[in-house]
């Protein structure tokens, strides 16, 4: 037999050109031809030796090869256990309602069935639960809590079962939650073998929280007026038999436009069947027709906020545009005189104001009674207007303005007040659009000048007992008496810088040159005007020293010795014909000056003294 050299190209060709023919001339063209015997240029040589010039050989050999490859894929699909393991007929099924409601007890059926006509082993049922959803009762007495399984052990060919769960949905409103359940088992083959591999049938009920226990409830007026106070009222109810809210909030959603409820409420222990009512004053101020508005009620559990409830409206708003103020033309006000205030209205909208009734509260311990009330209601430090006694503010025209002048009297001295300035404001209520509306003005805040005055009186005898005059007492005509004359700074409200002190003597009355001056300039005594003068730089605001109210220890003395004349016989006589303060102070700015009147020789402080005390004789 000739021996074949494979690695001559010559051999390997003239090989296969013999095996060509030997196949045309049998007739037998389906026969197999290796043209994998070397890779590369080989492949291409055959390539145009075997098929180029001939494709049916190709589609033959195509097909030839397809048909073997079926058949090794058809042994491993039987030996992997054929349909029983690509194809399965097991039926999960998990069925409940569409929508739940939040805090509601549920039941979700579970079922299942074996339709193969095969056994499945160690099935186990697992149920993954929804966030939060608290699970009551499994419809199996030997379900596993703990781990949330079902053993069912092996399915025979058409077992099935089913099983109801209980629970209770907790979620925010529109979640959507599922309830799945998956069941893991193993195949078995035709033999009754166990198959390669775990298998597991997955099924779920999907339902979305649409509703919740907690019932809100709402009352707005269907316009407001903007700028006025409206109350909003807010009742949250528990719905439930059986559930209670531990922890509700409340919160409003709303832009910087609405004030007047800036955090949100909380309830605590909403019990089943119990309602809360939540009322807050609000007002509303836009610049626009309408104002969105909304309110959220949230469930707050184990740290998180679960919306319960919503409530939104578009909220139609009036713009009147009333417009109230009121004005003092003083900077400061002097203790006991009168003060002029003025209230401006008008109306700047399109609306007609109906029914405008305005109100002036007077604030503060030294505002004293109206002078001139311009026809108001006077109850207490409150002024009112309305129709009946000023009727032009029954229907004012769009436009349409007016004015209102009070004149109200201040006190001259408050023992011990700590609110020494006055304060007012001005509100009104009225109808536009047949709804009711309210407005206030700012308060105003008006200062007091600080009450100087200078405490002047004349002793005898010392608080001590001592004697300080001289002469007759009670005084005599044509007699000499000498007194000492005590002057004290009383200022009660600001501190007062430059304070001068001046006292005038009568022509019966002379200055001895003895003075007793401890804080402050020397006193000043000019012949020409008869008057002595003291000065100092600064009065402080003081309490009361056992005088009267703002007394200080500032102050001087000082002896004069009087001569009465036949006419004084039977009165008591001037010793200063008057007394003057003057300064600057020190939180207005303002310029006090004042005339306090004359000192006479009764002796209204000396003790010892009044019992000698008398008119002249």
């Amino acid at each position: 037999m000739p021996t074949i050299n494979l690695k001559s190209t010559d051999d390997l060709e003239k090989i296969e050109e013999d095996v060509i023919k030997a196949a045309e001339k049998s007739g037998k063209k389906n026969v197999i031809v290796n043209i994998f015997t070397f890779p590369g240029k080989k492949l291409k040589r055959r390539w145009d030796v075997r098929y180029k010039f001939n494709k049916k050989h190709l589609v033959m050999d195509a097909v030839i090869a397809a048909g073997v490859l079926f058949l090794i894929g058809l042994n491993i699909f039987w030996a992997y256990g054929g349909f029983h393991y690509f194809t399965d007929k097991l039926e999960v099924k998990v069925a409940g309602g569409e929508s739940a409601r939040a805090g509601e007890m549920v039941t979700a059926l579970v079922s299942y069935r074996n339709g193969n006509d095969y056994r499945l082993e160690e099935a186990v049922l697992s149920l993954r639960l929804p966030e939060n959803f608290q699970l009551k009762k499994v419809g199996r007495d030997d379900y596993d809590y703990a781990h949330n399984i079902l053993n069912l052990g092996n399915l025979p060919a058409g077992a099935n079962g089913e099983f109801a769960v209980e629970g209770v949905v907790m979620g925010a409103l529109g979640d959507e939650q599922a309830l799945i359940a998956s069941l893991n088992f193993y195949k078995t083959g035709k033999r009754g073998d166990r198959l390669w591999g775990k298998f597991s049938a997955p099924a779920q009920w999907t339902y979305q929280i649409a509703d919740s226990f907690l019932a809100l409830e709402t009352s707005l007026p269907e316009k407001v007026v903007s700028g006025s106070a409206v109350t909003w009222q807010i009742k949250i109810k528990n719905t439930s038999d059986s559930l209670s809210f531990e922890k509700v909030i409340v919160k409003p959603e709303f832009s910087s436009e609405l004030v007047g409820w800036t955090e949100p409420v909380a309830l605590n222990n909403l019990t089943p069947g119990k309602q809360e009512i939540i009322t807050m004053p609000v007002k509303f101020f836009t610049d626009t027709d309408y104002k969105n508005i909304a309110l959220n009620v949230f469930w707050r559990r184990d740290g998180r906020d679960l919306l319960q409830s919503t409530w939104s409206k578009q909220q139609t708003v009036l713009r009147p545009e009333f417009r109230l103020t009121h004005s003092i033309v003083s900077k400061a006000v002097n203790p006991g005189e009168n003060v002029l205030l003025t209230i401006n209205y008008e109306n700047a909208g399109a609306y007609t104001i109906e029914n405008a009734v305005i109100s002036l509260e007077l604030i503060g311990d030294y505002w004293g009674v109206p002078v001139e009330s311009a026809g108001a209601k006077v109850k207490g430090k409150t002024l009112t207007w309305n129709f009946e006694n000023s009727p032009r503010l029954a229907l004012i025209q769009p436009k349409g303005k007016g004015e209102i002048q009070v004149t109200i009297g201040t006190k001259a001295l408050v023992k011990g007040s700590n609110d020494i300035n006055l304060k007012s404001v001005v509100r009104t209520t009225y109808r536009v659009e047949k709804e009711n509306a309210d407005f206030s003005d700012s308060i105003l805040e008006t200062k007091l000048n600080s009450n100087l005055a200078v405490d002047a009186y004349p002793m005898y005898f010392a608080s001590t007992g001592d004697q300080l005059g001289r002469g007759s007492l009670p005084p005599r005509v044509a007699k000499e008496t000498k007194y000492w004359i005590f002057a004290r700074v009383i200022n009660d409200i600001n501190d007062v810088d430059n304070v001068t002190a001046t006292v005038t003597l009568p022509v019966n009355v002379v200055f001895t040159d003895k003075a007793n001056v401890p804080v402050g300039d020397p006193l000043v005594y000019d012949e020409a005007t008869r008057s002595l003068t003291w000065k100092i730089s600064k009065a402080p605001a003081s309490p009361s020293l056992g005088g009267p109210a703002g007394a200080t220890n500032i102050g001087f003395a000082f002896e004069v010795a009087i001569i009465p004349t036949a006419g004084q016989k039977g009165t008591y006589p001037l010793l200063l014909s008057a007394v003057k303060v003057s300064g600057t102070d020190g939180v207005t700015g303002e310029v006090i000056e004042k005339n306090l009147g004359g000192v006479t020789t009764k002796l209204i402080y000396d003790a010892k003294g009044k019992l000698r005390d008398g008119v002249v004789k």
